[in-house]
């Protein structure tokens, strides 16, 4: 059983659902973009929906992230450390950058490197992972929080375009990543007229 919140009660409820970690998923599947696209998708909703009630997840990995009922959903299980925003709690830039370090390691079955400053590098030598992917990636794990994506609904838009691209050509077009992201979106703006200028 799972602990989930209950809005509409006020409190909390236990429920059943039939999930597995994600690390033991991808020890026992084929990690092709299909399946890639499929689970970022869900897991990002997932954090949404979890952003939206104001709960932020302090450790995310392999291990405490559940694929449930064949990628219905994701859960994050550990709530020891999801926290309410209004304390002392980490926002929404650092639960952005950890979910580039688990999409990472999805992707190429590797840790990204940490340096001593926090800054985190994604070194990618596997061909087979599209450049939109990539980029994605890329963003989630920026050093500087305002080049991240500011939105999860900018990710998920980003992850979708890749997926109905992939389903329908098994190839996915390059594209600037976050242009469904407000601020991004704005920044591409700002950068595209002063070229133009």
């Amino acid at each position: 059983a799972e602990i989930v919140l209950d809005e509409a009660q006020n409190g909390i409820r236990f429920e059943s659902f039939k999930c597995v970690a994600l690390g033991s998923h991808l020890e026992k599947t084929s990690r092709d973009i299909d399946e890639f696209l499929k689970i970022s998708i869900v897991i990002t909703e997932s954090l949404n929906a979890l952003h939206e009630a104001k709960i932020f997840i302090d450790s995310m990995n392999l291990d405490n992230v559940l694929i449930c009922d064949r990628f219905l959903w994701a859960k994050f299980i550990s709530f020891s450390y999801a926290k309410d925003s209004n304390e002392s709690l980490p926002d929404k830039n650092s639960n952005y950058l950890a979910l580039g370090g688990l999409f990472y390691e999805m992707a190429t079955q590797k840790r990204p490197i940490r340096f001593e400053d926090g800054s985190v590098e994604a070194i990618f030598q596997e061909q087979e992972i599209p450049l939109p992917i990539q980029h994605i990636i890329q963003k989630l794990l920026s050093k500087f929080p305002k080049n991240r994506y500011q939105s999860l609904d900018g990710l998920i838009s980003d992850l979708k375009n890749c997926m109905v691209q992939f389903q329908k050509t098994a190839s996915i077009q390059y594209f600037f990543p976050g242009q469904k992201d407000l601020k991004t979106s704005n920044l591409l703006t700002e950068y595209l007229y002063r070229r133009s200028s």
